[in-house]
């Protein structure tokens, strides 16, 4: 998925605080890749997101749940 790569660049080129975090401690970068937007976070120098996307999350199978 892409984001609005632009707007990330704008927030860098007017100097946002990159690693700002929100009240759970993450920063911008880490929820644009945890919401699978891999070139927004890629722009906002986020590390691969530990917490799988929700991309990734949606791919897989559904399991059957044990009685």
């Amino acid at each position: 998925m892409h984001g609005l790569l632009g707007c990330a660049r704008a927030l860098k080129a007017h100097g946002a605080k990159l690693e700002q975090t929100d009240l759970l401690g993450r920063t911008a970068g880490e929820v644009a890749a945890m919401l699978g937007f891999v070139d927004v976070a890629s722009e906002l120098g986020a590390e691969r997101a530990q917490i799988p996307s929700v991309r990734q999350t949606l791919r897989r199978p559904a399991r059957a749940q044990d009685s």
